[in-house]
């Protein structure tokens, strides 16, 4: 599933997109963090694990955090919409926190109750048309949003994790269990959390967050 998400991306992306490579970086190093955990067990291996995912998230927010100083004025952090409060700096660590939460999140729905694919889809869709939304100057500025350049190429980011996860449902069909992996759940979990930051849409990322924690509730009942 993560093979697909990245072909679609690099074929349909903007090269020259710096927040589609942030967000792509995410993907590979958590999953590649995650895979490397699961075939060395242990507590060493574990905290090896948890600090690859920290340097990872909070180099994904860095970089957030440097390519908006140079296209417009520093980001807010979950601000509603016609307000600006500027954190400066603890920009980095409350994105990197978001980017981590977001991938635990998501691990965590996937394995409590097998699938996240109803959810994930709902998630990707909200995230798409953010993007699409903040990206753009003339709805930005119509909806009260805050503008973000260059941030709509992370539709199409969204729209090939959706896609992905379509064919992954569909090749998996006759499946036994549609549940896609610690590596692959953490993975996009992730990629999630560095589009809400980049979109500086960390509310609407939240909101979408509580969908995975609720489910498994709803399913028992």
């Amino acid at each position: 599933m993560v093979a697909m998400l990245l072909a679609a991306t690099l074929l349909w992306a903007k090269p020259i997109n710096s927040y589609v490579w942030i967000a792509v970086g995410v993907v590979l190093a958590f999953g590649a963090g995650e895979l490397v955990g699961e075939c060395w067990s242990g507590r060493r291996s574990a905290l090896l694990q948890d600090a690859w995912i920290a340097i990872s998230a909070t180099a994904a927010s860095l970089a957030c955090f440097a390519v908006a100083s140079q296209t417009s004025t520093p980001p807010p952090f979950a601000t509603p919409a016609g307000s600006i409060v500027d954190v400066g700096w603890l920009h980095v660590a409350l994105g990197a926190f978001v980017i981590v939460a977001a991938g635990q999140i998501v691990k965590t729905a996937d394995r409590a109750y097998g699938s996240v694919f109803g959810t994930l889809l709902i998630a990707a869709y909200a995230l798409m048309l953010t993007a699409h939304l903040v990206g753009n100057s003339f709805f930005s500025q119509y909806l009260g949003l805050r503008y973000v350049p260059a941030a709509a190429e992370l539709a199409v980011l969204c729209g090939a994790a959706i896609g992905a996860g379509i064919g992954f449902l569909w090749l998996n069909g006759r499946g036994t269990s549609t549940s896609i992996g610690d590596a692959a759940s953490l993975a996009l979990g992730g990629m999630l959390g560095t589009v809400a930051v980049a979109t500086k849409s960390e509310i609407v990322l939240a909101l979408i967050c509580c969908l995975f924690v609720l489910k498994p509730a709803r399913v028992r009942g």
